[in-house]
Order: structure tokens, then sequence, then C-alpha cells
């Protein structure tokens, strides 16, 4: 959970990413929660996760002018917005799922780690997708502006002022 916490410093410009990190890092430790007992905090947490997401993103989002994103210029076929709230959208519901399974269906007994394994295997897959839209949109932020060089201050090499 400590790697959560930078992400809310992204809460105004990316709201949107910045509570689906907090759910996908708490979803990433159900697994160690459950075998220390602590189910109902889990649930506890997540729930308030996602209520602040509710609000963020049904009331402040709703108020906001809308703006061209720097990830959207000059890609009119392409938007990394549209496609992280796909990703999003499908994350929470495999989330959704993947809780209703193990809560529902007993594993197998040849593979009693099945939903621990599976539980890491798509958290593994959301923190990917995390990192590929913070470092998309970080590389858009910079608008592919080149570094300039800059021409330093003029050294005298004249030798008669002297």
């Amino acid at each position: 959970m400590l790697a959560a916490v930078p992400s809310l410093l992204l809460l105004e410009t990316e709201g949107t990413f910045c509570w689906w990190f907090q759910i996908a890092s708490c979803f990433s430790m159900f697994p160690l929660l459950v075998r220390d007992g602590l189910r109902l905090p889990y649930w506890c947490c997540v729930t308030i996760f996602g209520v602040f997401f509710a609000i963020h993103k049904f009331v402040f989002e709703s108020v906001k002018p809308p703006t061209t994103a720097a990830s959207d210029k000059g890609n009119s076929w392409f938007s990394v917005d549209a496609v992280f709230v796909l990703i999003v959208g499908a994350s929470m519901v495999g989330m959704i799922v993947l809780h209703g399974l193990e809560m529902l269906v007993p594993p197998p007994p040849r593979y009693p780690d099945l939903y621990p394994v599976l539980f890491a295997l798509s958290s593994t897959c959301m923190f990917c997708a995390a990192y590929l839209f913070v470092s998309i949109k970080l590389w858009y932020s910079s608008e592919f502006k080149q570094p300039t060089i800059t021409k330093g201050p003029e050294i005298s090499t004249d030798r008669k002022n002297k």
C-alpha cells in the first residue's frame, strides 16, 4: 500500500487513475489479508475507495470544463484516456468476478492456491497497465519537445584589456 500513496499526488489531474490504483492496490493484497483474517477491513477499505471514486467521477468530473488533453493532440483515432477508461472498466468487472468466484466456487483439490494465483496475475496486469498509462501520459505531457541548448555567456579571450 505504500506504493499507492504517491499516486494520490495525481488526484487533481488524473482522479480516475488515482482511485482505480488505490482499489487495485487493495485488491492485490487480498490473499494476504484473507490469510491474516482481515477480510472485513479489506471490504471496508475497498468500499471507502469505491465511494470516493464514484464521488470523484460523478460529482467533480461532471463540473470540470472539457479540455483537450495533451495525450489526445494529433491523434484523432487514438485516445490514451479512452483506452484507459476501458481498462479501468474491464479490471473493475474482473475484480468483482474474481471475488465472486472466490466466495462461491471452491478451488479444485488439485489446485488449492488457484485464487491467490489469479489475484496475483490479474494484479500484475493492472499494475503493468498503470505503469504504461503513467509512462504514456508523461511522454505526451512533454509534447515531444526537444531540449534546446542555449549558448552560454561569451568569454573574452582578448588580452589587451589587462
